[in-house]
């Protein structure tokens, strides 16, 4: 997965779960599939799958969180598909959030997806099919040397002239664990795995862009106050997870089925969307797991995609999005029942804590940058 600025699951299916009059049930199918079925009877389940739900357990909240946004897509008639990234990029996302506070009232879930310009993204879907099929046809299918995880410019999404196009999703979190493969690394193991000093030059470029459309002052003092917010969020243990929810109509134009670093399987991703366990054979080696890949051009960036992109790190976010469906809470689902075996967490609550603190940091920030100036008398 890249260290761009966002990073997700996928169900075709919704699964009732109950049904009470003026109330919707749902909890999608993959999640529950591989907690089940999976965990206990498939061959490519191992401890790899154990560890991670061990790790998850301590984070019941964010998973809770994770649950109840991809069901809600579900309703919604779209296919949730699941991916993370380093906290840091929080900060780029939430800052510019505030600073566009009327855009983003009418188009609440709408995110740019990457921290370039929207210019850089004008391209169609063919140029960008184009560009891989090229890079195939002088790599071969894989473009990788098995058991290298170097930054190779022979792995597909690490090209530079392919790489700002793609962003890696998985099917459901459980559906691929694999180390530097998938959305649970990113969110719980290597939620660190970055190059701090590269991250913050993006960043930076992106807030002094912003900026200067606004005719800020003082912008040096403002990106050094920001600087000190994204420090913070290095400290974090936890990764941003989110769900990238993509409509049914537009799942074939806007992403495709994957192997490790962006190679294409050639698999119709709306058959393995709707029954990710008829491929989980494909959980190791070369395959590297149950990947998608979102391509980014002109209109998977338009406010009017469709997409929507919830951080389930954010309480707000996620209540938002559910808000008018009655989702039965996670813990309650049987299948779900050994990831909530504690409520809270010491560990959680700590980093739910600085998260809000954060958080507030940026508003006040984006708050003080936005306020009007009052000419002097």
């Amino acid at each position: 997965m890249c260290v761009g600025l966002q990073k997700a699951i996928t169900c075709l299916r919704v699964n009732h779960i109950g049904k009470t009059p003026g109330k919707r049930w749902a909890h999608r199918a993959p999640d529950r599939v591989f907690f089940t079925e999976g965990v206990k009877k498939n061959k490519h389940f191992d401890n790899q799958v154990g560890n991670a739900i061990n790790k998850m357990q301590e984070f019941p909240k964010l998973i809770s969180n994770y649950l109840k946004v991809a069901a809600a897509a579900t309703l919604k008639g779209k296919t949730p598909f699941v991916h993370a990234q380093a906290a840091i990029w929080s900060v780029p996302r939430l800052f510019t959030r505030e600073l566009n506070r009327n855009f983003y009232t009418k188009y609440p879930f709408h995110s740019s997806l990457r921290p370039n310009s929207d210019k850089d993204y004008q391209c169609d879907r063919k140029e960008i099919e184009e560009k891989i099929k090229v890079f195939c046809q002088n790599n071969g299918d894989h473009g990788w040397t098995p058991g290298t995880w170097d930054r190779s410019p022979s792995r597909c999404d690490m090209d530079p002239n392919i790489s700002k196009f793609l962003i890696s999703m998985n099917y459901a979190l459980l559906g691929n664990v694999s180390t530097m493969e998938s959305a649970y690394y990113f969110a719980f193991d290597g939620s660190k795995m970055r190059d701090d000093e590269h991250s913050w030059k993006i960043a930076e470029e992106v807030f002094k862009r912003s900026l200067q459309m606004r005719g800020t002052q003082n912008e040096d003092r403002v990106i050094e106050e920001l600087k000190d917010v994204f420090q913070n969020y290095e400290q974090l243990n936890t990764g941003n997870l989110l769900v990238i929810a993509l409509p049914k109509e537009k799942l074939k134009s806007f992403a495709y089925d994957s192997k490790s670093y962006g190679i294409p399987t050639g698999r119709n991703i709306e058959e393995v969307a709707s029954q990710p366990m008829r491929y989980s054979s494909h959980l190791s080696g070369e395959e590297g797991g149950l990947q998608a890949r979102l391509m980014i051009h002109r209109d998977t960036m338009a406010p009017t995609s469709g997409i929507d992109v919830v951080c389930v790190n954010e309480d707000e976010e996620v209540d938002l999005y559910c808000k008018g469906f009655q989702i039965t809470p996670p813990d309650q689902v049987p299948e779900y029942a050994s990831l909530f075996k504690q409520k809270r967490t010491a560990v959680e609550e700590s980093e739910r804590q600085t998260r809000r603190e954060l958080r507030y940091a940026i508003k006040a920030l984006g708050e003080r940058v936005t306020k009007p100036i009052t000419p002097p008398l």
